[in-house]
């Protein structure tokens, strides 16, 4: 942590609390709520602290817990939770030929990754209408599947972009990073008494592709609707 007061450093863990508990549940909207965690994780990176250290949350929200994504219909869903989820330091894994989607993070990261694909979704899906509407292709189906495809790559790109970017400010934020895919890693094995396998998947990037990849380039992760992009992951161990 960086040399601060013991007052100084009360005033940043009390800010990093008020800041968590600002959620839906709360009267927040999704967007809201992903702001609040970005300016909270700016700080945890910034001073180096753990959720441990900010206190107020009870074990059950720190505890790591593995869920199934529901509703899933299209293989782009599965490359947008893909992309976004290293985002908030959680992990997708593929299974049972790729027709289920298991989310794997600590639960207050889990509920920060759902909080930040229904915003970017929302922000993609309108500029997707938009720019139908302007191009008018012949196959509209294939035309979003290449779009989202463009647009989880984009945000990929993005989000690795901004990791090396951190490592430089906040050096020690790497190990914490290695520290908790380690962790999550090590649940999977818990789970299926096995190691990850990656999978290959057949993208479809053809008309369409290239609207997804400038669109993934400009949504916003955390705040509507300009905020800079800011959003961190929860570092809490």
């Amino acid at each position: 942590m960086p040399d601060i007061t013991p007052e100084k450093e009360r005033s940043i863990r009390d800010k990093v609390a008020k800041l968590l508990n600002l959620n839906t549940q709360r009267g927040a909207t999704p967007a809201e709520a992903a702001s609040a965690l970005a300016k909270a994780n700016e700080l945890l990176e910034k001073y180096n602290l753990t959720m441990d250290d900010i206190g107020g949350k009870s074990i059950d929200e720190t505890e790591i817990i593995s869920e199934y994504v529901p509703n899933l219909t299209y293989e782009w869903e599965m490359g947008l939770h893909s992309a976004l989820a290293p985002h908030n330091m959680c992990m997708v894994v593929f299974i049972e030929y790729r027709t289920k989607l298991l989310i794997i993070g600590r639960r207050f990261n889990v509920i920060a990754h759902h909080l930040t694909y229904m915003w970017v979704y929302s922000q993609l899906y309108k500029q997707l209408n938009a720019q139908i509407k302007l191009e008018k292709p012949p196959n509209p189906f294939l035309w979003r599947e290449a779009f989202f495809n463009g647009a989880a790559k984009a945000i990929r790109d993005r989000i690795d972009e901004a990791a090396h970017a951190r490592y430089g400010v906040y050096p020690g934020c790497r190990v914490m990073v290695e520290n908790r895919l380690g962790e999550l890693m090590a649940e999977f094995e818990r789970l299926f008494g096995r190691g990850t396998k990656k999978i290959s998947r057949t993208i479809y990037s053809g008309p369409g592709y290239e609207n997804g990849y400038a669109s993934g380039r400009s949504v916003n992760f955390g705040d509507e609707p300009t905020i800079e992009e800011k959003k961190r992951m929860l570092n809490g161990r």
